[in-house]
């Protein structure tokens, strides 16, 4: 009686005599080899979900929040909850109610308004690079670089006021949506 080169499996020749005992024990080596190759490719196909799930989470925009100015009048601040730390890229927009004249959109942390106009939609990409300790770069998608007096650090950053510069003039409904790149 032969046997195979991989598994060992029996190969009979026609003088050999076929036992059951042979047969089982080639139908457990068949069993065990499947099983492992099984577990093999359920491993590998997990493996490779788990790599999937983790790129998804870093690659393209992803809204990160939206952040509403309530109350009537000339002026609201925002609270942000955004951890600057996570995204490689931010982007800014902003979108005024339709009742507003001239108005300043600022982070409440010293020195750092955004924009002072008349635009009814602005966009400021910022770069924390993952760093939220590191002073506070952008641009206004006018391709002004962003200045500020002063240098801000993005953990800073955790409001936003929104102040009109026309009396009579109600902020209500504006908003500013934040989406990240990471």
């Amino acid at each position: 009686m032969n046997k195979t080169a991989n598994f060992q499996l029996t190969q009979w020749e026609k003088t050999d005599r076929i036992m059951m005992e042979d047969f089982n024990r080639d139908n457990a080596a068949i069993d065990a080899a499947l099983k492992s190759n099984a577990d093999n490719v359920a491993a590998e196909t997990a493996a490779r979900e788990a790599a999937d799930t983790a790129l998804g989470k870093k690659a393209g925009l992803q809204l990160i929040e939206t952040a509403v100015f309530s109350g009537k009048g000339k002026s609201s601040v925002a609270q942000l909850s955004i951890n600057w730390q996570d995204w490689a890229i931010v982007l800014l927009q902003y979108k005024r109610p339709t009742n507003t004249g001239k108005f300043s959109l600022s982070f409440t942390e010293h020195n750092t308004t955004l924009y002072y106009g008349y635009e009814d939609q602005i966009s400021v990409i910022f770069y924390p690079l993952y760093n939220e300790n590191q002073v506070v770069k952008g641009h206004l998608c006018t391709g002004e670089a962003l200045s500020f007096g002063g240098t801000p650090l993005f953990q800073n950053l955790t409001a936003m006021s929104l102040y009109a510069d026309t009396d009579g003039t109600n902020i209500e409904g504006g908003s500013v949506t934040f989406y990240g790149i990471r």
